[in-house]
C-alpha cells in the first residue's frame, strides 16, 4: 500500500480513532427509553423549547430530588420508630437478666 500524505494521514488516523463513536447502536433498550422520556419532556421541536430544555430538564430533576427526599424522610422515621422499640426490647432484656442473676 502506498504512503499516504501527511495530511491525509492524520485524517485517517482521526476516523479510525474514531470508529467507535460511528459503530454506536442508535437501537439499544437504553438508548429508546431515554429518546422516549426526551420526547415527553420535549414536545415540540423549535427554538423557543430548544432554549428552555436545560432549564425544563433541571426542573424536572430537582421535582425527582424533592420526591426522593419525601420517600427517604418517610423510611428515616420509620427507622427511628424500629430504633426506639429496639431500645425498649434491650431495657426489657436487660432487665430480666439482672432479675434471673439476682435471683441465682
Amino acid at each position: 500500500m502506498a504512503a499516504l500524505a501527511p495530511g491525509l494521514s492524520r485524517k485517517v488516523k482521526k476516523v479510525q480513532s474514531h470508529a467507535g463513536v460511528l459503530e454506536t447502536k442508535v437501537d439499544s433498550q437504553e438508548l429508546l427509553t431515554s429518546f422516549a422520556t426526551l420526547s415527553e419532556v420535549h414536545k415540540e421541536n423549535n427554538t423557543s423549547t430548544r432554549r428552555r430544555l436545560r432549564a425544563t430538564l433541571e426542573k424536572r430533576g430537582l421535582e425527582n430530588a424533592n420526591a426522593f427526599l419525601g420517600d427517604a424522610e418517610a423510611v428515616v422515621e420509620a427507622l427511628e420508630a424500629v430504633k426506639s422499640q429496639l431500645d425498649g426490647l434491650t431495657l426489657a432484656c436487660d432487665g430480666i437478666t439482672s432479675g434471673i442473676e439476682s435471683s441465682k
